[in-house]
Protein backbone atom coordinates (compact mmCIF):
# COMPACT_ATOMS: atom_id res chain seq x y z
CA UNK A 1 0.00 0.00 0.00
CA UNK A 2 2.65 2.45 -1.17
CA UNK A 3 1.53 5.59 -0.99
CA UNK A 4 -2.43 4.86 -0.32
CA UNK A 5 -4.51 6.63 2.30
CA UNK A 6 -4.59 5.57 5.31
CA UNK A 7 -8.39 5.01 5.01
CA UNK A 8 -7.52 3.12 1.70
CA UNK A 9 -8.38 -0.16 3.57
CA UNK A 10 -12.15 1.06 4.64
CA UNK A 11 -14.86 -0.72 2.59
CA UNK A 12 -16.51 2.70 2.13
CA UNK A 13 -13.18 4.91 1.20
CA UNK A 14 -14.13 4.97 -2.77
CA UNK A 15 -18.06 5.54 -2.21
CA UNK A 16 -18.72 9.52 -2.47
CA UNK A 17 -20.44 10.80 0.32
CA UNK A 18 -23.24 11.83 -1.66
CA UNK A 19 -23.56 8.07 -2.00
CA UNK A 20 -23.21 6.63 2.46
CA UNK A 21 -25.91 5.75 3.73
CA UNK A 22 -26.62 8.36 6.85
CA UNK A 23 -25.53 6.63 10.10
CA UNK A 24 -29.07 8.28 11.68
CA UNK A 25 -31.36 7.56 9.30
CA UNK A 26 -30.55 3.72 9.53
CA UNK A 27 -30.34 3.93 13.10
CA UNK A 28 -33.94 5.09 13.24
CA UNK A 29 -35.07 2.87 10.03
CA UNK A 30 -33.51 -0.13 12.48
CA UNK A 31 -35.62 0.88 15.43
CA UNK A 32 -38.99 1.93 13.56
CA UNK A 33 -38.25 -1.86 12.64
CA UNK A 34 -38.21 -3.43 16.04
CA UNK A 35 -41.45 -1.92 16.57
CA UNK A 36 -40.38 1.89 18.55
CA UNK A 37 -41.32 4.23 15.38
CA UNK A 38 -44.38 5.06 17.02
CA UNK A 39 -42.99 5.57 20.84
CA UNK A 40 -39.93 7.50 18.87
CA UNK A 41 -42.39 9.52 16.79
CA UNK A 42 -44.57 10.83 19.66
CA UNK A 43 -41.15 11.95 21.59
CA UNK A 44 -39.58 13.92 18.76
CA UNK A 45 -43.40 15.48 18.52
CA UNK A 46 -43.54 16.49 21.97
CA UNK A 47 -39.37 17.77 22.50
CA UNK A 48 -39.04 19.06 18.99
CA UNK A 49 -38.62 22.99 20.30
CA UNK A 50 -35.42 21.03 22.50
CA UNK A 51 -34.31 19.56 19.73
CA UNK A 52 -31.39 21.64 19.38
CA UNK A 53 -30.47 21.57 22.96
CA UNK A 54 -30.38 17.71 22.56
CA UNK A 55 -28.26 18.11 19.07
CA UNK A 56 -25.15 19.82 21.41
CA UNK A 57 -25.56 16.86 24.37
CA UNK A 58 -25.04 14.82 21.49
CA UNK A 59 -22.00 16.48 20.40
CA UNK A 60 -20.60 16.56 23.97
CA UNK A 61 -21.25 12.91 24.30
CA UNK A 62 -19.90 11.82 20.81
CA UNK A 63 -16.23 11.42 22.03
CA UNK A 64 -17.70 9.08 24.89
CA UNK A 65 -20.14 7.24 22.45
CA UNK A 66 -17.26 6.55 20.02
CA UNK A 67 -15.56 4.45 22.49
CA UNK A 68 -18.49 2.27 21.98
CA UNK A 69 -18.84 2.03 18.65
CA UNK A 70 -21.81 4.57 17.70
CA UNK A 71 -20.07 7.92 17.75
CA UNK A 72 -20.89 8.06 13.92
CA UNK A 73 -24.41 8.23 14.82
CA UNK A 74 -24.31 10.61 17.28
CA UNK A 75 -22.62 12.90 14.90
CA UNK A 76 -25.43 11.93 12.59
CA UNK A 77 -28.24 11.97 14.80
CA UNK A 78 -26.87 15.42 15.87
CA UNK A 79 -26.60 16.81 12.73
CA UNK A 80 -30.16 15.86 11.96
CA UNK A 81 -31.77 17.36 15.20
CA UNK A 82 -29.86 20.86 14.39
CA UNK A 83 -32.17 21.56 11.71
CA UNK A 84 -36.25 21.69 10.76
CA UNK A 85 -35.28 19.60 7.36
CA UNK A 86 -33.27 16.91 9.06
CA UNK A 87 -36.07 16.40 11.83
CA UNK A 88 -38.23 16.42 9.27
CA UNK A 89 -36.41 13.62 7.69
CA UNK A 90 -36.31 11.84 10.97
CA UNK A 91 -39.55 11.60 11.03
CA UNK A 92 -40.13 10.77 7.76
CA UNK A 93 -38.07 7.71 8.22
CA UNK A 94 -39.70 6.79 11.56
CA UNK A 95 -42.79 6.80 10.13
CA UNK A 96 -42.59 5.12 7.09
CA UNK A 97 -44.70 2.31 7.83
CA UNK A 98 -47.71 4.55 7.10
CA UNK A 99 -46.66 5.34 3.91
CA UNK A 100 -46.41 1.83 2.83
Amino acid sequence: MKNAPYHADRPLADTPPTARPDPALEWAAALRARGWGEALLTALEAFEPLMPIGAQMLWIAQPALDLFGGGAVAGALARLLETPEGIAALRSRLGADDAE
